[in-house]
């Protein structure tokens, strides 16, 4: 949700090139949770189709600044490094992102002869090989990844260790709505300070949640 709320900022408010490597969801999943969050429509609604007259002339509104507005890039299928690696040159010659999203990177394939190794090792490598890609393109490239229950990098702790940015996404404990990002690392400068958050789900948006710092000292 953060990463795909980050391109619709990027792209369609910064006017920056961006594109999306989906290994999880279909181009018409990415489609609603790019619409609803852009115009704050109900995921409810996409799934029920039960849509009021405001919110299908929100739906058009939505559709036109994806389709006119945000400098946007789509590549669905469950890839290898080779060919998100491959995919992410010709965007770059192109079209000249300047970010790249893959969504996310424990989803993405080895080639064949690396199959034999352990799925930490094809993590390891995989990692590698995209810190090696931002760094010949000059380009950011952000990759969501799953945690395990101790809130750690499952697979491989490379992920991290090649990472300039590491950040979690944790929730409080007994809701699920409120939360804080957590940056673990931030290889361009000192720690940054925890961030609370509050997740409004129905509508894909994740927002700066106020605090009253007097009484939360630890942030």
């Amino acid at each position: 949700m953060l990463a795909y709320q980050g391109i619709v900022y990027n792209s369609l408010v910064k006017k920056l090139r961006v594109g999306l490597v989906s290994l999880e969801m279909t181009a018409l999943q990415t489609w609603d949770r790019l619409t609803s969050h852009i115009e704050r429509i109900s995921m409810t609604h996409f799934r029920d189709g039960e849509f009021s007259e405001t919110e299908f002339e929100n739906l058009y509104k939505a559709s036109m600044k994806i389709m006119t507005q945000m400098p946007f890039y789509f590549c669905r299928g469950r890839l290898n490094i080779d060919r998100v690696q491959s995919w992410a040159r010709r965007m770059k010659a192109r079209h000249g992102i300047k970010l790249l999203v893959v969504d996310y990177l424990q989803r993405v394939d080895v080639r064949k002869e690396m199959q034999r190794h352990s799925r930490q090792e094809q993590v390891s490598y995989i990692s590698n090989a995209l810190k090696d890609l931002a760094l010949e393109l000059n380009i950011v490239i952000w990759c969501p990844v799953q945690l395990n229950k101790e809130f750690e990098v499952r697979e491989s702790s490379t992920i991290q260790f090649d990472a300039d940015i590491a950040s979690r996404l944790v929730l409080d404990k007994e809701s699920d709505v409120h939360g804080q990002i957590i940056f673990d690392k931030n290889r361009q400068g000192q720690k940054a300070t925890n961030l609370p958050i509050t997740i409004k789900g129905w509508f894909q948006t994740i927002e700066e949640r106020p605090i009253n710092r007097s009484a939360n000292a630890h942030y």
